[in-house]
């Protein structure tokens, strides 16, 4: 009997006794090898520890007895192993995405068959295949991601991921938990995902909504000692889909380490569903609405898992305190660390900005070259404000009022720290307004589409213009934070 027919047979073991207490060390004995080697040989040849394969089988023979017989929830948690109908019903809904009434309602679940191991030699390639469903397992129900006023990139996928979760809907609520809606960066060149990948902001949402999370990061080009392989990630998300808890992964559709949903998975996960705002190298799925690709690992830079649900969801003033806090501590952050990058963060940002801005050496470096200018004509000049001088203040004015300032004043009441909140906020409007100005306003020389040196022209913009409305936007934040920080306290 060779070593895969031994597993089989401890697996026929484990098969006859789902509705019984499994004794582990005899199904190792029955695979002929110690416990240790029993546990890491079975998770080796089918991506599984063993333990998570009885809990699915599990799962799934109790939602078919649900379906075939008039069975009480307390006689399915003694069947199968759990302490109590509560215990059996959380593990129930973490596994199919629904509570036991509605399988037996409407007769929706998940499942995951036995495992089978076989080995295939094919023209001297010895590979082993575990026959498993590879058929197309999606959690459904998930709108689209816009961006707007009550949408971007980051707070629009944990909104989605929110909705997945069945934690409701609410991209106000995503914004200021994450505490995007305080958070402001810059460095030249910043691409607009600089803050949104912070690992601080995605463990401040999670505990917020009551989750354990792991983050795992990696490059686009997987070319490191500490690079994932794609099977990493791919027993990654059919674990997290199984269990009917979303992904949320960084790229995955583009060469950026945007955020999107992921929600699905097909063939083994070569092809991923999911929600994004960019929708590169997708097809659109007619049955879901999703976006579908394959092509999804070259643009992997990472992703997070939901591991499980440990605490409720804070509320109330604790919640407000919690926004509050991540105002406080992202201002006084000085940098964060965007993928092997050190940019400057919070209140700091806003120095480097200016400090940059007031070099000659970042003029002289040709980063706004006169032929680019000639080439765009008026286009140069949104161009640069975009990208180069306003990219940290835009997003900071824009996330202030989609996000902070709206959620905080429906969250306050009528007493001291309250009127600080609002304070606070009123001081937000006055940063959005002064950005606004600040990209609309064209000093007289600013029609000229043909002139001897563009680049002076924009250099002297910037520092007779520009910069005075940075000192006052850095000023207007850092006298908002103060409020928050005022009112933190009387909480």
């Amino acid at each position: 009997m060779n070593w895969s027919e031994n597993i089989n047979e401890a697996i026929d073991y484990i098969e006859n006794n789902l509705t019984e207490k499994i004794d582990y060390n005899k199904a190792a004995r029955i695979s002929c090898c110690s416990l240790n080697k029993f546990q890491r040989l079975f998770l080796f040849v089918t991506d599984i520890n063993v333990s998570e394969y009885v809990r699915r089988r599990r799962m799934t023979l109790a939602a078919e007895e649900l379906m075939k017989s008039d069975i009480k929830i307390i006689d399915l948690a003694l069947k199968y192993s759990y302490e109590s109908p509560e215990a059996f019903t959380r593990a129930y809904q973490s596994f199919h995405g629904y509570p036991p009434s509605v399988t037996r309602k409407f007769g929706v679940y998940n499942k995951y068959g036995r495992l089978s191991i076989q080995i295939k030699i094919h023209g001297g390639d010895l590979s082993m295949k575990t026959e498993q469903n590879k058929e197309k397992k999606v959690i459904k129900g998930v709108c689209e991601i816009g961006w707007g006023f009550s949408a971007n990139p980051y707070a629009g996928v944990i909104t989605a991921c929110m909705e997945a979760l069945g934690e409701g809907r609410d991209c106000e609520l995503a914004g200021v938990i994450s505490g995007l809606g305080f958070a402001y960066t810059w460095y030249p060149g910043a691409p607009n995902d600089a803050i949104i990948t912070d690992d601080n902001m995605i463990k401040r949402t999670f505990d917020a909504l009551g989750y354990k999370v792991s983050i795992y990061r990696d490059s686009d080009t997987h070319n490191t000692a500490q690079s994932r392989t794609k099977e990493f990630y791919k027993n990654q998300i059919i674990s997290s889909i199984d269990r009917g808890f979303p992904v949320l992964g960084f790229g995955f559709t583009n060469s950026y380490p945007f955020a999107c949903a992921i929600l699905g998975y097909e063939n083994g996960a070569d092809t991923l569903y999911l929600r994004s705002y960019w929708d590169d190298n997708v097809t659109i799925d007619e049955e879901t609405g999703y976006q579908r690709t394959s092509e999804w690992y070259d643009c992997c830079y990472g992703i997070v898992v939901i591991e499980e649900k440990i605490t409720p969801a804070i509320k109330g003033k604790e919640l407000l305190r919690h926004c509050l806090k991540a105002a406080v501590e992202i201002s006084e952050q000085k940098t964060t660390q965007f993928y092997d990058i050190t940019v400057p963060y919070g209140l700091a940002s806003y120095d480097t900005m200016i400090g940059v801005l007031e070099d000659d050496g970042f003029w002289e470096a040709g980063v706004f070259s006169d032929a680019y200018a000639d080439d765009r004509q008026n286009d140069f000049y949104g161009e640069m404000d975009r990208s180069y001088t306003c990219v940290g203040l835009l997003l900071s004015g824009f996330y202030k009022n989609c996000f902070a300032a709206p959620w905080l004043k429906k969250h306050t009441d009528a007493s001291e720290a309250g009127n600080l909140i609002r304070e606070g906020c009123e001081y937000y409007s006055m940063l959005d307004w002064l950005i606004t100005q600040m990209i609309r306003y064209k000093p007289e020389f600013h029609d000229c589409k043909f002139v001897d040196n563009p680049s002076e022209l924009v250099k002297r913009e910037v520092r007779e213009y520009k910069i005075p409305f940075i000192k006052i936007v850095k000023q207007l934040d850092k006298t908002a934070v103060e409020c928050f920080k005022r009112a933190l306290e009387l909480l």
